[in-house]
Order: structure tokens, then sequence, then C-alpha cells
């Protein structure tokens, strides 16, 4: 099980580190969190205008080589009313629908996190303006939806609501939770823009959520503090009664994200460490009293021209019989109680033939280096000694 466990995390850290630390690059990442007040900001176009000034004033700052925003971070719980159906026909005429979770993305949001664009194209300026709105689908949701047809082109909508149709303009690489072991999660992307007039209420009937709570993500190699005085600076010129708050590097908060399931793949580690310790510890004692009983024996095949060799040989043989029954019946319990932790694993199935194969090969060595003194001492019996005994 633990095995299955390190296997998960190593398989999580391989998904999450191109987006924490840029691929091939040396720069780091960090994020702020605002709330924007209701009042002054009533429409979806003054809370684009105001997003979209904060990120030119962080992108015009130095030491900054991009920014964007989002309304959730891919850490953050939302509200079950803001997970409505997506609905949309499928190349068959077939009807595929999904829960999906909104979010709201500016332009360049995609590349500043290094979620790829796996199909399509990133939001560009138009998108909301036009008579169906373009949006971006996480890779996990546009393939429950669209199974494997190309989405790009079509159509999607929410099954209740007085929105328009959404014409699906990009896929992008999937994102995970605060519970990676959930899975992927099923976004749809709308395109943080200021296309029409600010005094318009055009934009309500368009999109379903007012971007009010905003993260803010940045690429440098800027120390934090001096990141945390360009944030508040790059919010203050823009309008000063907003305030900052929730100012973390990307690394801190995939690693609160990530430490349920370290502290569960520790706890593991150390219970499976703890239990081939004693299993090896048994092994030796019941061998070493098996071998110290049967000393007259020895004695008398050694007598009876039976080489050193050959007892060190007899007592593995005998050994390998108790140990292969033994892991036997535990893969077989392993594959049972699997079961119990599929909750903790992530990409990685708790019956993986690998990871049985490895743990197999693990108890196998230590059994055999558990029976390996047992073994030379039989060899080293000595006859005349033992007889004398």
């Amino acid at each position: 099980m633990a095995t299955a466990v390190t296997g998960a995390r190593l398989t999580l850290l391989q998904q999450v580190s191109p987006i924490i630390h840029g691929g091939d690059t040396a720069e780091g990442g960090a994020q702020f969190s605002l709330q924007i007040p209701f009042r002054g900001y009533s429409t979806y176009q003054r809370t684009a205008a105001f997003d979209l000034g904060v990120i030119d004033a962080l992108a015009r700052t130095p030491g900054v080589t991009a920014a964007a925003g989002v309304m959730e971070m891919p850490s953050t719980p939302q509200l079950l009313d803001m997970r409505p159906t997506l609905q949309a026909s499928r190349a068959d005429g077939r009807q595929a629908s999904a829960v999906v979770r909104i979010n709201v993305a500016s332009p360049g949001f995609f590349e500043v996190m290094h979620i790829p664009i796996r199909a399509g194209r990133p939001f560009a300026r138009g998108d909301l303006a036009s008579p169906n709105p373009g949006v971006i689908l996480s890779a996990a949701l546009a393939h429950e939806l669209f199974g494997a047809t190309n989405p790009i082109g079509r159509e999607v909508r929410f099954s209740t609501g007085k929105y328009p149709s959404y014409q699906v303009i990009g896929v992008s690489g999937d994102v995970y939770a605060d519970r990676v072991t959930d899975g992927a999660l099923r976004n749809v992307y709308f395109p943080l823009l200021n296309d029409l007039e600010p005094t318009s209420t055009e934009t309500e009937n368009r999109i379903p959520v007012m971007p009010g709570g905003m993260h803010f993500v940045v690429r440098s190699a800027l120390p934090l503090d001096v990141l945390t005085s360009a944030f508040r600076s790059a919010v203050r010129s823009i309008d000063p009664r907003v305030p900052v708050w929730d100012v973390r590097t990307l690394d801190d908060i995939v690693a609160a994200t990530t430490s349920r399931l370290r502290l569960s793949m520790l706890l593991l580690g150390a219970a499976a460490f703890a239990t081939l310790l004693l299993g090896a510890i048994g092994v030796y004692s019941v061998v070493a009293y098996s071998v110290a009983g049967r000393a007259p024996e020895l004695a008398v095949r050694l007598a009876l021209g039976a080489t050193p060799h050959t007892l060190s040989q007899l007592v593995y043989r005998e050994s390998a019989l108790m140990v292969g029954g033994g892991v036997i019946a535990g893969a077989l319990l392993a594959l049972a109680g699997g079961q119990i932790i599929r909750g903790l694993l992530y990409e990685v199935s708790a019956a993986d033939p690998r990871l049985f194969a490895t743990s197999v090969a693990a108890v196998a060595l230590v059994a055999a280096a558990a029976v390996y003194g047992p073994a030379r001492r039989a060899g080293k019996t000595d006859p005349a000694a033992v007889l004398r005994g």
C-alpha cells in the first residue's frame, strides 16, 4: 500500500511541478487576492476595468515578467450554487451534460500559469462581445461533454438561466483542486475582458458570475516581500480602498494543497517500514531457531558426506517455501485491502501490477537477507562438537 501511495505522490509532483516552477525557467510565481467593494463596481464592465488595470500595473512593475488574473485558483473551494450543469450536443446527436466549475480568467492567464492550451487558442479581445461568447474548457470537461470529438467551434449552454450559448474556442490542460485525489476539475473559463461600454448591462446577460473577488498571479524572481509592496502599489494606483491579502508563493499554495496527502503518505510509509522490519526480525528468528534445533540432523548430514554449501542451500530452500507462502497470502490480502486507500491515490491503481511486483521483490530481498545468517551458520556446523554434545 505504501508503494502505491509513493507512486501517487511522484505522479502528482510531475503534474504540478511545471505549473509552479514554469517548466524550464528559473522563475517562481506568487499570487495575491482581493475583494472589490460593490459600491462603484456594480457592473461587470467596471469590475473588469479594475481587474485589467491592476494586471497592467503589475505587468509594468520592474522585475515582473508576466501577470494575469483569475477568479478562482485551482485550490480555491467553490460554493455549490456556483456548480451549474453545462450541456452540449455531441456529433452523433446525443446530449451530454456535466457539473462544472465556473471560472473567469484574463488573457494571458494560461501562459502565466504554464497551463497548456491543448486545442484551439487562448482568450482574445472580442470573445466576450461576440453573439456567442467564447469559452475555454478544461481537457477533462471537454472529454466528458464531447468524447473524442474535437470540441473547437462547438457550442455549450447552461441547463437553466437566461444565458446564451457559448462557443468553445479552446481546450486547456487540467488542473486539480485542494483534494487532488478527486481528479481533474471540470472547469469552464470565461474571458475577463472589457469589450462593452462601462454603463452597459448587456454583459450581465452574457456571463453567469461577477468577478468581484480575484486572484492575481505574477511570474518574477523577486523576493516575496518586494513583490508584496509591488502588489499593494499596483492596487492603490487603481483604487486605494481595496485591500490586498493572502500574498503567497505558488510553492506555498501547492505545499498546502498536498499537505494532507503527504502526511498520509508519510504515516503509511512509516507503518510499512515498521511492518517490513518486524517481518524481517520474525523470519530471522524462526529460521535461526529452526537451524539451532536441527543441529544434530545437520551434523549427521555432514558426517555422511553433505557439504556446507548443500546445508546452506537446504535452509534457503525451506525458508523460501515458508516466505513464498506468506508473500502469496500477503499479496492477496493487499489486493483486497488496497481498496481502502483508493482515496489516497492519484492516477495510480491500488492493483497496479508494477507496484505489486516491486513490493514482492522488496519483501523477498529482505527475507533473503534475514535468512542469510542462519543459513551460513548451518553450513558451518561442526559435526564432532555437536555429536559430543
